[in-house]
Formats: C-alpha cells, structure tokens, sequence
C-alpha cells in the first residue's frame, strides 16, 4: 500500500506500508488490539513480494493467537519499495535522509491511527525498530503522538522496543562504511556526466553482491539471506544513508535521553553495532532517573532473521506483559 502523506514540496509524499497477514486472522472484538509496527534497517524494508521481518511475523501471530487482535505493519523508509517508475532524483536526496525518518514515522502512525484504526477505542502500539530504523524510531516522539490522538473514551498505549540501534557503530562497520567518502568524491566529481547514472548502477549491481559475500561474516550478516537482493536498492540513496551512519555521534547522555522508556534489545552476537557502547547509555539512563529495560539475545545482527523465534519470544512477553494476560 502506498500511503500519500500531506506535505510541502520538499516533504516525502509517499510511503510504503506492508501489512502482514495471518493465515487466520482473529478478528474477536473482545480482544485487545495490538499494532505492532516494524521500522527496518539500512538497506532493509520490503521489495516486491518480499519482506525483511517476513521470518518473524508468523511466529507472532500464531503466539498472539485468540489472546489479542495483533495486526502487523512494516513501515518502510522514504524511498524503500517505492511505486514503479518513482525514479530516486540522485541530486535531491535531503527528503529521503536519516534526519528526516523520525519525522516520517510521526506522520505515518498519525494517519494510520486517524484514518485506519479511528474506530477503535483502546489500543497498544508497539513500534519496533532494527538498525537504523531503531535510530529512527528513538527519535519519533510516540508520547506527543499519545497526547494528539487521545479522546474522551479512547486510550492509546505505546511500547518502542529499539533492537541493536545503529547509534554506535562498530569499528570494523566504520571502517567498511568509511569506503563510501570515495564513492560520494566521485559522485560529486563526474555524477552529473550523462553516462553516470547508468554505469555507476551497473557496477552496483555487478559488484555488491560480491563484496557483500565477502564481508558478511564480518559483521555477523549471512551471505546466503534469500532476501537480499541488490538490483531493488537505489545506490545512491544507500550511499547517503551509509555515510549519514558513520555521522552518528552522541555521548552517552544524548543516548539515555534517547532511550528513556524504550526497551533495548541487545545482541550479543552483533559484530555491525557496538554493543558495549549501548549498554553503557543503557546503565547512565538508569542510574541518572530513566528507564531502559535491557534485553540481551544470543543472536547476531539481522536476528529478525537468522534467530525469530527469539525475537518473537521476547516482542510477545513485552505485548503480553501490557495488555496483562
């Protein structure tokens, strides 16, 4: 579904959102309604028929079952999976930046929210952000969003679960990610040459897929993943958001204000995101007067993957413990 959004002319107009279906959808309106939305990370998201969390989502369904209404939404970044013939201007990348995606966010439950679910009197959202969506989704004020959309007779809960938020990358990423400053030189150099465009997405294509293999088990990735596929991402848009995640730098008090109230789910098997640094922000926000429930999984990092059924476990105690059952 693309979903038009309300803005100026140089506002994201159009996000995709995927619904995941249960294979029996319990639709009992004496159970609580749980939205669960699923904000992916770099290079992630949905493509044709394909969904990163597509592993994850059945597992919840079938533990959620009869106990509440659970519908699922992955919430693409601005420019994932976007509408065929929506060409990605190389030299206008400002609206699809990481600054810009919290804001998004916002934009995206509210109409959800406002226009989908307007009929329903109490519900539990529950965000849960991977990577880079866990840098985006820390940012987007879910508290404003429960002040807005709260009524007489109508309650709106949020959970914002953050797993292995890209705020800290590890060394080994950094020095990876540190490559696209020459890509970026080179853009800059000869990017507006007519041939450009067609030759730097071929060598993209050809190419990627080969060092992506090469460096996987660097950073806890499986090369053998069905799901990537490299002729769906833009190169230009992951160029920018690539070098925007080598920028991420906050101490470690800009972090526990980011984390406050969120749970965190640490992977101890991640060799992509520096897991210490986290759990260092995490033991300041709750030694300081914030609360960061911290969560440690035995899984690398694409564990929405390579390890569901632990993520499912967890995602379900957190939908269980608010709603009470």
């Amino acid at each position: 579904r693309y979903l038009q959004l309300p803005g100026g002319p140089d506002a994201v107009e159009t996000i995709t959102v995927r619904e995941h279906l249960a294979r029996d959808r319990c639709d009992d309106p004496s159970l609580p309604l749980v939205l669960l939305t699923l904000h992916p990370g770099y290079a992630a998201g949905s493509y044709q028929e394909r969904d990163y969390f597509e592993l994850l989502t059945p597992l919840l369904f079938q533990a959620c079952w009869k106990r509440c209404r659970l519908r699922i939404l992955t919430i693409n970044h601005a420019g994932y999976d976007h509408p065929p013939g929506d060409e990605i201007d190389r030299f206008r990348l400002e609206p699809y930046s990481m600054p810009g995606q919290p804001l998004v966010i916002n934009r995206v439950l509210r109409q959800l929210l406002q226009e989908d679910f307007a009929a329903e009197d109490q519900i539990l959202l529950v965000a849960y952000g991977h990577s880079m969506g866990g840098v985006a989704l820390a940012q987007a004020d879910l508290r404003q969003l429960v002040k807005e959309l709260s009524r007489d007779g109508r309650e709106l809960c949020t959970q914002k679960i953050l797993s292995a938020p890209a705020f800290a990358l590890s060394r080994e990423a950094h020095k990876s990610l540190g490559r696209l400053n020459v890509l970026q030189a080179l853009k800059d150099s000869v990017g507006r040459l007519p041939l450009y465009d067609p030759v730097a997405k071929g060598l993209f294509r050809s190419i990627a897929p080969m060092l992506y293999r090469r460096d996987a088990a660097r950073y806890s990735l499986n090369p053998n993943d069905s799901f990537i596929d490299f002729r769906q991402y833009d190169p230009f848009l992951l160029l920018k958001q690539g070098r925007e995640l080598l920028r991420q730098d906050r101490d470690l008090e800009q972090l526990a204000a980011l984390m406050d109230g969120a749970h965190l789910f640490i992977l101890d098997g991640d060799l992509m995101v520096d897991s210490q640094r986290l759990l260092r922000a995490a033991y300041y926000a709750n030694s300081n007067g914030s609360t960061v429930s911290v969560q440690r999984i035995t899984a690398p990092h694409n564990a929405e993957r390579e390890r569901p059924h632990l993520i499912a476990e967890r995602l379900h105690r957190v939908i269980m413990g608010t709603i009470g059952n």
